[in-house]
């Protein structure tokens, strides 16, 4: 990654060169345009990068110019974040069209437009944060495996999610929700929730194929029934401090990696119903007390990698 802060921090010949190192690495190197405390980027600035495919506007302010995208033919990965941005019809540049990875943090309206993704063919790779305007579009989007959602009201109806065909991996963090209902989808491999505020029901029998699942911060949660994720190799739940139970860990037959920590589950039950496929596990307790105790069994298990881990 390249990242310059400020203008005094290129010039036209140092740009060129940069342009040139892009022809040469691809999308392996990440250009970046952030902070610029003080004033505003310049998006005339790309005139001298027709060959970047990974770029990053993001962390700033203010940004003018922004139509000078379109200017950039090859481009494959694109972050933006423009606290002021005044552009809601940004992803109609045509030189997002071609794009495999896309990044919208917020701005002070949350006002782009997503219903020009209904021609990104190529996309991949998506991270949405705070924008809902027509974003029903991302199901229309035939290759995408990953779809990251985070600030979204309790109140947007996420149901277009099941009708991503190709989704494999959803992180859902920050927002508000009562449940996944509306994340519900049938052919997922891993799933994150992360600090979603009011949650406290997950129901995993939406998400029948899920290998991977992580629950963090949510400070709602009592219980977590794991019963039916029978391909369930991964899982991992930290700071959900009214959690005391996670139900079917001993009939987890296919989990091989277990993180639990700072939650009510009582540690020493874990251990004894633990299933002979865990070949890693990590435990963060709550006090130094339980570590004393359940750190001489957490080795005497022997398993490769497993060790556990006291309060902090």
């Amino acid at each position: 990654m390249l990242q310059f802060s400020n203008s005094a921090a290129y010039d036209e010949m140092a740009l060129r060169k940069v342009n040139a190192m892009c022809e040469r690495f691809g999308a392996r190197l990440n250009v970046r345009f952030y902070g610029h405390y003080g004033s505003e980027f310049d998006c005339q600035t790309l005139r001298h990068l027709p060959l970047v495919r990974s770029l990053n506007i993001d962390c700033l302010t203010d940004a003018v110019h922004l139509e000078f995208l379109d200017e950039l033919a090859w481009l494959e990965e694109f972050a933006f974040g423009v606290f002021r941005a005044n552009f809601p019809r940004l992803l109609g540049s045509k030189a997002l069209r071609r794009l495999r990875r896309l990044v919208l943090a917020p701005t002070h309206k949350n006002d782009i437009d997503l219903a020009p993704m209904e021609s990104y063919a190529q996309l991949e790779e998506l991270f949405i944060n705070g924008h809902t305007r027509h974003i029903e579009s991302i199901a229309t989007l035939p290759r995408l495996q990953k779809l990251s959602l985070g600030g979204i009201g309790k109140k947007k109806s996420l149901s277009f999610i099941k009708s991503i065909a190709s989704l494999k991996a959803l992180t859902y963090i920050l927002g508000g929700r009562l449940n996944v209902d509306d994340l519900a989808h049938d052919g997922l491999e891993r799933l994150e929730i992360l600090r979603v505020l009011g949650l406290s029901e997950i129901n995993v029998a939406l998400f029948p194929k899920l290998e991977r699942l992580t629950v963090e911060d949510q400070l709602r949660l009592n219980e977590l029934d794991i019963r039916p994720l029978t391909k369930l190799q991964r899982l991992s739940v930290f700071n959900c401090k009214r959690l005391t139970h996670v139900v079917g860990i001993d009939d987890a037959d296919s989990l091989e990696s277990l993180r639990i920590g700072m939650t009510n589950v009582e540690l020493s039950e874990i251990l004894n119903r633990l299933p002979a496929s865990v070949k890693a596990l990590t435990l963060h307790s709550p006090s130094k007390a339980i570590d004393d105790k359940l750190q001489l069994r957490v080795a005497s298990l022997g398993l490769p990698g497993a060790y556990y881990t006291g309060a902090f």
